[in-house]
């Protein structure tokens, strides 16, 4: 139903020398030298490593989208690169001469060793802000004691609601199927799912397509049910993507009748609209039954990775965008935790593949601290919600000195010889390549616990990860994450986790079968005016000749549908 946004490109520098942890661009890659003090032949390692990656043409996975940002560059004195625009052969020393494979390099000396055919950029461009140390070790702050539904797991124990609107959809999807894809529908329809109130028309109302009607519906059932929402209509809603965007805007655009993301203002009457039609009339719906139906909470997907690394897009960046997030996320927690205390909320946290570097998940744990989040009445966070990365399997913590990450599958890691062929180094995005630990959820789920647990000095925290569609990792390029081709439904909602110790569960917060976005044109042949380039990715359906149209976001798609049940991989082994 949302569409996960990109990351910045960023680059960080610990105690002022540089790292080759970094976030790379669609169709590029950004190396970084060790420290000063690492032996000549983790250099020549890691630049071999470079040169193997450029000769198969593989691909590091920085951002789930191209993205305009280039926040922190982190260059002390210039950089070596392979491209070789002949208009422009350094540009800025940064993200827009990284085209191909070469690295940040601290001096003019080390960057000859890039090879003979480098060229050395003298640091054009360069300011203060972009030259600046990040650190990747958390700053902790006091936080009160943890209390109420922050304390226990909200899945344990518990029937999970089934959407009827959602049975009836399997039950249509199922006509005609018979084998595998009939078997595995079946089941699918049974299993408890995430129902996403992304719009005002939601809240009131009787009947399974609105927040009051499946609370009360819930509440008939004996044993009563645990409902999942995902709370989700911030104004400006979703800002590098077009396929979700939102009905409450800072300013609407009066040729589309959508958010017109350029223009900047205070946003004083989206955040009104917000407050008054959407928080708080959810917020006078879920007093009405929280304390008769369990209810958890996940809030505003995306919206905080966005304000931590993606303000230099233009509409994350925007002034008016960047108030509504903070001040109507801010806004609509505050309300949650102190008048429905009964209900468990979790802050959503993208994917490895996007926070996963640990001074980008510091950036967003930052955040929280710059609103001032009550972090002792949260329970924890949401991975991977709407998206397709894998489980995969937890790896042993391997601590790195200076650094609060696993670096068990990271190249600077003493045995990285015999770990690479560990099952948890398994890293079918190349994440590793770019240097994220986060190469599988399972393994950024530990780091973001680690980073919390140090940040806020509380070990309360703990993560749901959204399966519904991590079954099977069949994309030709991680960069595409819009109805994707051969993916497959994931792990049954379950607190039959891998490990409690930092997971709550794994559950369905998209419902397989809900469309991400639309193709260029609707099944029925009009234009679908909230196109969004990704959609028409290699990997999306709805774009060969023999392949139906995609729906617009949050409708049913059945071809999708059909192909997540022929790849399902309901016990998890497989992803």
């Amino acid at each position: 139903m949302m569409v996960p946004t990109c990351r910045g490109f960023t680059r960080l520098l610990d105690a002022g020398v540089e790292d080759l942890e970094s976030r790379a661009q669609p169709q590029c890659r950004a190396w970084r030298c060790r420290r000063a003090s690492v032996a000549w032949l983790l250099v020549m390692g890691m630049l071999a490593l470079g040169f193997l990656l450029d000769a198969r043409n593989g691909r590091n996975i920085g951002s789930m989208r191209p993205s305009a940002s280039t926040e922190e560059v982190a260059i002390v004195a210039g950089c070596c690169t392979y491209f070789t625009d002949p208009n422009n052969k350094c540009g800025t020393c940064g993200a827009n001469n990284m085209k191909t494979s070469g690295f940040c390099a601290k001096s003019k000396g080390n960057c000859g060793q890039c090879g003979g055919s480098s060229v050395w950029c003298g640091g054009k461009n360069i300011n203060a802000k972009q030259s600046k140390a990040v650190s990747h070790i958390p700053t902790q702050v006091k936080t009160a004691q943890p209390m109420g539904t922050a304390l226990k797991n909200p899945f344990k124990g518990k029937k999970y609601y089934v959407h009827p609107l959602n049975a009836a959809k399997y039950d249509k999807s199922m006509k005609g199927t018979k084998g595998k894809i009939r078997k595995n529908l079946e089941q699918m329809k049974s299993i408890g799912a995430a129902y996403w109130i992304d719009n005002k028309a939601k809240l009131h109302g009787d009947g399974p397509k609105t927040l009051e009607g499946i609370l009360k519906d819930a509440k008939s059932q004996d044993p009563v049910p645990l409902v999942t929402l995902i709370w989700y209509d911030l104004p400006n809603r979703d800002c590098d993507a077009k396929a979700s965007v939102g009905e409450i805007c800072c300013t609407v655009n009066k040729t589309t009748g959508h958010c017109d993301l350029d223009t900047e203002s205070d946003c004083e009457d989206g955040l009104k609209e917000y407050k008054e039609t959407y928080v708080q009339p959810f917020i006078r719906i879920l007093k009405k039954y929280s304390k008769d139906v369990p209810i958890v909470v996940i809030l505003e997907p995306d919206s905080l990775p966005n304000l931590a690394t993606n303000l230099k897009h233009p509409h994350c960046g925007n002034k008016a965008t960047v108030r509504a997030y903070k001040e109507g996320f801010a806004y609509a927690l505050n309300k949650l935790v102190d008048e429905t205390p009964d209900v468990t909320v979790y802050l959503d946290a993208a994917s490895g593949s996007w926070l996963g570097w640990a001074h980008q998940c510091l950036k967003y744990l930052d955040v929280m601290v710059e609103l001032k989040l009550p972090m002792h009445k949260v329970r924890g966070f949401a991975t991977n919600t709407a998206k397709y990365q894998p489980l995969g399997v937890q790896c042993p913590w391997e601590h790195q000195p200076g650094y609060s990450r696993n670096n068990f599958c990271l190249p600077s890691s003493p045995g990285i010889a015999e770990h690479k062929n560990h099952a948890c180094c398994k890293d079918p995005c190349k994440l590793l390549d770019a240097w994220d630990p986060g190469n599988n959820e399972h393994n950024y789920a530990a780091l973001l616990i680690s980073l919390a647990t140090e940040k806020f000095g509380s070990d309360h925290f703990r993560v749901v990860i959204d399966t519904g569609r991590n079954g099977a990792q069949n994309r030709k390029d991680c960069h595409n994450f819009c109805n994707i081709r051969k993916a497959g439904a994931g792990r049954a909602s379950t607190t039959e986790t891998a490990n409690n110790t930092i997971l709550d569960a794994y559950f369905w917060l998209k419902t397989p079968g809900e469309s991400d976005g639309c193709t260029k044109h609707l099944p029925n042949g009009t234009k679908c005016v909230r196109y969004d380039a990704v959609c028409g990715s290699e990997d999306s359906l709805g774009n060969e000749d023999d392949e139906p149209k995609a729906p617009e976001a949050g409708e049913w798609y059945d071809y999708q549908v059909k192909m997540l049940a022929e790849y399902a991989d309901f016990d998890g082994l497989g992803s």
